[in-house]
């Protein structure tokens, strides 16, 4: 997912940034199913000061076992002092019960730039939209999904400009 800022300067690089990798639990997945799942974390550095960055990948085996995964990013999240992004493939619509750790608190990027649940738009791998990008006291202006990308993955990549809150 490609994210960029504005006001006041765009980030397209930012060595030095601290990152780290917090696996999820998979006690409750099936043997068959039981996929490691992840969530990075790296804080970018920008102009205008850091700016959270967590990208997750959730389980697509069972809505409890997402909402857990959930749950543990919204604990990661929360403890973060400042601008958050979570960008990600939730496997679930963002109105799901299973994400609701999450959509309780943060803004979903596509609703705030006029894209509501359920509509066609937000549909990134195939005829479902679980692929998310979400924010905390950041502001997106537009979020879509990147159709002219082509199938280099069976999702499709989301863009979001997202910038500084007013005030």
């Amino acid at each position: 997912m490609m994210i960029s800022w504005s006001p006041p300067a765009p980030c397209t690089r930012c060595p030095g940034s601290p990152t780290r990798l917090l696996r999820f639990p998979t006690r409750d997945a099936p043997t068959e199913s039981n996929e490691p799942r992840s969530v990075l974390r790296a804080t970018v550095v920008t102009p205008s000061g850091p700016v959270h960055v967590v990208s997750a990948h959730f389980t697509h085996i069972g809505a409890e076992q997402r909402r857990a995964q959930a749950s543990a990013v919204a604990g990661v999240a929360a403890g973060l002092d400042g601008p958050v992004v979570l960008a990600g493939d939730l496997n679930a619509t963002i109105d799901a019960p299973a994400l609701e750790p999450l959509t309780s608190w943060l803004i979903d990027a596509f609703e705030a730039s006029g894209t509501p649940p359920g509509d066609p738009a937000r549909r990134s791998c195939g005829p479902w939209a679980i692929d998310h990008v979400l924010v905390r006291g950041l502001e997106p202006s537009t979020c879509r999904v990147a159709r002219e990308a082509g199938e280099a993955s069976d999702h499709l990549p989301e863009i979001a400009t997202i910038g500084w809150r007013a005030g």
